[in-house]
């Protein structure tokens, strides 16, 4: 027995794979009860359900808004290295050098 906000009812766990092989998709329950005096009463009811067997589908739509807008943030880079942006997809690269503690570090292309 369950109660459900007031309301005293049951509950009985069926598997989803039951359910799928069920020709009829329906579930017809009945129920009897006796009290302690001997009065007895009964109820029965069926209701009719679906099984959605089809895949989920999925739609992505890509629209690449930042082509021609230039990167948004600059990854790292090595030192010595950076990047810029001119026009439309067009990069170029520039060479820096820096001399730090005697040595000097070529830069990378």
């Amino acid at each position: 027995m369950v109660n459900n906000a007031g309301v005293l009812g049951f509950a009985i766990a069926v598997p989803g794979a039951d359910l799928s092989a069920d020709g009829d998709k329906t579930i017809a329950a009945s129920i009897t009860t006796t009290d302690a005096a001997g009065n007895s009463g009964s109820a029965s009811d069926s209701e009719g359900y679906t099984v959605d067997t089809a895949a989920p589908s999925v739609v992505v739509d890509i629209v690449d808004t930042s082509l021609n807008s230039g990167p948004r943030r600059q990854p790292d880079r090595p030192e010595g290295l950076h990047r810029h942006f001119h026009g439309e997809r067009r990069f170029h690269r520039h060479r820096q050098c820096q001399r730090r503690r005697r040595q000097l570090h070529q830069c990378r292309r």
